[in-house]
């Protein structure tokens, strides 16, 4: 998880700033027998508690997790990220994990998501595969990446994290039906329609009420984060009632994609079969389907009409390069240099936007 804890981490930076650091004294350290691994480790602490820290009583042993907890969360490869885990597992039970989770929980109902990715995260840290920990950090890095934002790379990042988290979330848990209905979407949006159908029909099949063991407990899968984090029969209804739809509609995209897939794989005259009577349908407006077409009509010989498509691809997406260029190549294999020029300078154009 390295790439995704740089990924995200630079954005959760700015949480550390409330924070200063100093050091156990050598009598606390051999009272409390954590002289092995605490000495000369900077404890993270907020201003407030630096006066009960230099006390005789000392700080709260809950504060002092709590401040490490959020070092965790915002900087998990920390320097003294392994010392701070054996302090809390000495202070404290298996079930730490949980309730950090639950903490995030809670700062997401209050609207603070991307605060609550810190305690995600933190969790995370302690137990890599906790189930609660990856759905609620995939939601809420979904959520941070759909917002209203013009920082594309934070939506990019908060993205690339959701997908990755997801991913990771059904190989470890692979019988956990929410899962399926969140990645479903994630392959719908990237154009993956066999992916998304294939994924759906799973969360169908997990989520059946009659299929025991694949439900999540209440308390364990939410419908967004911030919720009350648990799933009951009407909300599953309603997911069981729209993803029959989302099967319905994808139809069509997944006989496409099929045939996008064998012109990819060098059967341009299987791919023109089935792509061609979409041209005069709904999907005409969709302009990836002209595109391959355009490559099956080269592959073919068909260079007039791989013209077309490609003239057809830049009307629905005026700025596509790789149509472009193209366009570019049969001109120029045709030995109409003008009309060559005239689409590498449109590339140059499109390259300086």
């Amino acid at each position: 998880m390295t790439k995704k804890w740089e990924r995200v981490g630079r954005y959760l930076e700015k949480y550390a700033d409330a924070l200063v650091f100093d050091q156990f004294q050598e009598g606390f350290l051999k009272r409390e027998k954590i002289d092995m691994f605490m000495r000369q480790v900077p404890v993270p602490m907020r201003l407030e508690d630096v006066v009960s820290f230099h006390t005789q009583k000392g700080l709260d042993v809950m504060r002092v997790a709590q401040n490490m907890i959020r070092v965790l969360g915002i900087n998990p490869s920390f320097s003294y990220a392994q010392s701070y885990l054996r302090y809390i597992r000495m202070y404290f039970n298996e079930n730490i994990a949980e309730a950090v989770v639950k903490d995030g929980e809670q700062r997401a109902r209050e609207g603070n998501v991307e605060e609550a990715l810190i305690y995600f995260r933190a969790a995370l840290v302690m137990a890599p595969q906790q189930k609660n920990a990856l759905f609620d950090y995939g939601l809420a890095c979904r959520q941070l990446a759909e917002q209203d934002s013009d920082d594309e790379a934070y939506r990019g990042a908060m993205k690339a994290d959701s997908i990755e988290t997801f991913e990771e979330l059904a190989g470890a848990h692979p019988d956990f039906a929410p899962t399926y209905y969140y990645l479903g979407y994630i392959y719908l949006n990237m154009g993956l329609y066999t992916k998304a159908q294939l994924t759906f029909r799973l969360f169908l099949q997990l989520s059946e009420p009659r299929n025991g063991g694949n439900l999540p407990e209440k308390g364990e899968a939410a419908k967004g984060v911030g919720s009350d984090f648990g799933i009951d029969d009407a909300t599953l209804s309603e997911q069981r009632k729209e993803i029959c739809q989302r099967l319905e509609q994808l139809t069509e995209p997944v006989k496409i994609e099929g045939g996008i897939n064998h012109i990819l794989a060098g059967r341009p005259e299987v791919g023109l079969s089935i792509l061609e009577p979409y041209v005069d349908g709904p999907y005409d407006t969709w302009w990836p389907l002209h595109y391959y077409l355009g490559q099956a009509c080269v592959s073919t010989g068909c260079i007039d009409e791989a013209i077309l498509r490609f003239r057809r691809v830049l009307q629905l997406n005026p700025s596509h390069a790789e149509t472009m260029n193209e366009l570019a190549e049969i001109y120029e294999a045709k030995g109409d240099a003008v009309m060559g020029e005239k689409y590498r300078n449109k590339i140059e154009l499109v390259k300086e936007k």
